[in-house]
């Protein structure tokens, strides 16, 4: 399973190209007997891209993170909107995290935030 909290202080970050970010905490939950690899990815915020702090991503630029046997993970999410983009002051996201041995996988929802117009 997954969890993910959006970070409070900044609620979003405007950089200098114009791109946003948000900062989220998530804690993936495991509770088989062997240790297990996730991709983690988001859906409804086009062009985003989702990086793990201190984690290297696969290929197609998911954050790839390792769980141990019976263990729960937490690890610090940052979200990035492209320059650009048109965005409400929130955007309901999906968080999706994939087995990427077995397949199964395990949504949950927080909101992308961005200045008002």
């Amino acid at each position: 399973g997954i969890s993910v909290i959006h970070g409070r202080n900044p609620l979003y970050v405007t950089l200098q190209d114009g791109s946003i970010y948000n900062s989220y905490t998530a804690r993936l939950i495991h509770k088989e007997q062997v240790e297990r690899s996730f991709a983690i990815s988001v859906d409804g915020l086009a062009g985003a891209r989702v990086e793990a702090v201190g984690v290297k991503p696969d290929a197609a630029g998911h954050p790839i993170v390792v769980v141990g046997q019976d263990k729960t993970h937490e690890f610090s999410l940052v979200v990035y909107a492209p320059a650009g983009a048109d965005l409400p002051e929130n955007t309901p996201i999906p968080f999706r995290v994939l087995d990427r041995a077995s397949g199964e996988e395990d949504v949950t929802s927080d909101n992308f935030k961005a200045p008002a117009k």
